[in-house]
């Protein structure tokens, strides 16, 4: 988590990992935004939780899988990972079944962590 006054970066996964480019984006964004030590936090929330699941076959759908980049978020330094608990539950997916460890938040929480940082970026 960002100190105060510090300038730091939310990004708010809410789409699926494939069919648009918008979750190979943000992964992109928070790995970029680590080179240049921007504070980045990561929410995965609503269809964004699937971008954690393990075992994605992206072979016939001409992308590549997101897996080495999520991997990748640890060696940049991004270690605060969210995923908000009413999403996991509305999927019936439970947060041993990811493969990024991240803390399960409340809507709430998620509230606050976007009040604590200075940017906010929603994909």
């Amino acid at each position: 988590m960002p100190e105060n006054h510090q300038e730091s970066l939310l990004i708010i996964n809410r789409h699926s990992p494939y069919g648009s480019k918008l979750a190979r984006e943000s992964l992109n964004i928070a790995l970029s935004s680590s080179v240049f030590s921007l504070p980045t936090s990561l929410i995965f929330c609503d269809d964004g939780i699937f971008q954690l699941l393990d075992h994605q076959d992206t072979e016939n759908i001409d992308q590549a899988n997101l897996a080495a980049s999520l991997q990748a978020l640890e060696m940049y330094d991004i270690k605060h990972c969210y995923v908000l608990d009413e999403s996991l539950q509305t999927r019936h997916i439970e947060i041993d079944m990811l493969k990024l460890s991240c803390e399960c938040i409340d809507k709430k929480r998620m509230q606050q962590l976007i009040d604590q940082h200075t940017r906010v970026l929603v994909l």
